[in-house]
């Protein structure tokens, strides 16, 4: 069973080389890479060529984003199992062998979601382990709990040209995962690690503050039936608080968003379930 990875990347001579060598050493299972770079200028394609034997297609060009890059490369890809790595990020020993074992041993399986490991480079001690929820497909689009490096499919349900909306540069993967379930996909969780998630502090996760909630408001309301969509309400309410209160951690502070997010539970549980409206959340 082949497995493509996708990488898309743009200026990251720290961290391109430790990706791609995370992907090419993996053993039991073939792998096709591909490498998407957008116009790198600080030696990014320099450690590209080193690999080139060993990569399938890659390319350097500019291009509108992250997204587009994953499109590109997607477009290219022949693999039955699909997924794809961001530049700082790294797949664990074995994790390719075991994807492959566990889609022929599942074979109705159509996305599977794996553990991942926070890495916090500037303060270790804040590692850990993200392990999926077994009824993460129950919680989209109010909340994704999946990992995206840790999350591998079948081809099959690539039924999209391009496969991921290119209106979206931090939700694209949320968007995806809401398609697919749309797509009636079946999806399960593995709490086998899969990959490294690693937290630089100036990865798009970590900066993309207000501008992310904004897309994942987006995407709720895309895929949801909500009469008055539930984000609104968590946007315009929830949201501020919870802004507030991070930036400021004060035991005052914090028993105030205690009593706010208790009193808007009350509210509105009753009208948009437990699941949805406890674990909808985004990101400072």
């Amino acid at each position: 069973m082949k497995i493509s990875i996708i990488v898309p990347v743009f200026n990251a001579a720290d961290s391109i080389g430790r990706c791609i060598e995370s992907v090419l050493g993996q053993q039991g299972a073939e792998v096709e890479l591909i490498v998407v770079d957008g116009g790198s200028t600080d030696g990014t394609v320099d450690i590209i060529r080193r690999y080139r034997d060993h990569i399938a297609w890659w390319v350097s060009e500019p291009d509108t984003g992250q997204t587009s890059a994953i499109n590109k490369g997607l477009s290219r890809s022949t693999g039955e199992v699909v997924n794809w790595l961001c530049a700082d990020d790294v797949l664990t020993e074995g994790a390719l062998k075991f994807v492959a074992e566990y889609f022929a041993a599942h074979p109705d399986a159509d996305l599977l979601a794996g553990a991942c490991e926070m890495v916090y480079e500037e303060n270790p001690a804040k590692n850990f382990i993200f392990i999926p929820r077994a009824d993460f497909p129950d919680l989209l689009p109010a909340f994704d709990g999946i990992m995206q490096p840790s999350c591998f499919w079948r081809r099959r349900i690539m039924t999209r040209t391009p496969l991921l909306d290119e209106s979206f540069h931090y939700g694209m993967d949320a968007e995806l995962w809401c398609r697919f379930k749309s797509q009636r996909a079946v999806m399960v969780q593995t709490d086998q690690l899969l990959s490294r998630f690693i937290q630089s502090g100036a990865n798009k996760t970590a900066t993309g503050g207000k501008k992310i909630g904004l897309e994942l408001d987006a995407i709720y309301r895309r895929y949801s039936n909500d009469k008055v969509p539930l984000s609104f309400w968590y946007r315009h309410l929830r949201y501020p608080f919870e802004l507030y209160v991070r930036r400021d951690r004060g035991i005052l502070r914090l028993a105030l968003l205690r009593m706010i997010q208790a009193a808007y539970m009350a509210v509105f549980m009753p009208f948009y379930g437990v699941k949805k409206v406890y674990y909808m959340s985004w990101p400072a």
